[in-house]
C-alpha cells in the first residue's frame, strides 16, 4: 500500500542508494527475498502482541536477517532476539532504525551468522514439514485421548 509513497519520497529526497522493487510474482519471491542483506518487519504499537506478520517466516526461509520495527515485548522482538536472527528497533524512531541498520550491515560476520541463524530456524521450527507433523500430533493426540 506505500509502494507509491516509497518511490515518490526516494524520488524527493534523491536517494540513490536504494532499490524499490515492483510486485514480485510468488514463483519468483524465493529468489527475491534472498537478495536483501537485511529485512524489515513491522508492527505498530498497540498490535505488537498480537500478531506476527507473515513475511517473517518468509524472509527466515530465504535466510534473510530481520530488521524488526516492534516494541520490546512483542513476539516478533522476543523471535528475533531469542533465536539471535536479527535486530530490534522500537516503532516511531527514526534515527534507531538508521543506527540499527548501519551497525548490523557493518558487522559482517555478524550478519553471516545471523543469516545462517534464520534459514536454520525456518527450517527447524516453521517448514511445512515441521507444520504438517505438529498438525498429526495434535490429530494423534485427540484420537487417543
Amino acid at each position: 500500500s506505500k509502494f507509491n509513497y516509497a518511490i515518490e519520497y526516494a524520488h524527493k529526497k534523491q536517494l540513490k542508494n536504494i532499490n524499490i522493487q515492483p510486485y514480485v510474482n510468488s514463483s519468483l519471491l524465493p529468489y527475491s527475498l534472498s537478495i536483501a542483506d537485511l529485512s524489515i518487519v513491522s508492527i505498530d504499537k498497540g498490535i505488537d502482541n498480537l500478531l506476527l506478520p507473515s513475511k517473517t517466516f518468509y524472509y527466515l526461509a530465504a535466510g534473510s536477517p530481520l530488521i524488526g520495527i516492534a516494541s520490546g515485548k512483542s513476539d516478533l522482538s522476543n523471535l528475533i532476539k531469542s533465536e539471535n536472527v536479527g535486530i530490534c528497533s522500537e516503532p516511531r524512531n527514526p534515527q534507531l532504525l538508521a543506527n540499527n541498520i548501519y551497525r548490523t550491515y557493518s558487522n559482517q560476520n555478524n550478519l553471516k551468522i545471523m543469516k545462517k541463524n534464520a534459514r536454520e530456524l525456518a527450517i527447524k521450527k516453521y517448514s511445512r514439514e515441521k507444520g504438517v507433523n505438529s498438525f498429526i500430533e495434535i490429530f494423534n493426540g485427540l484420537i487417543n485421548e
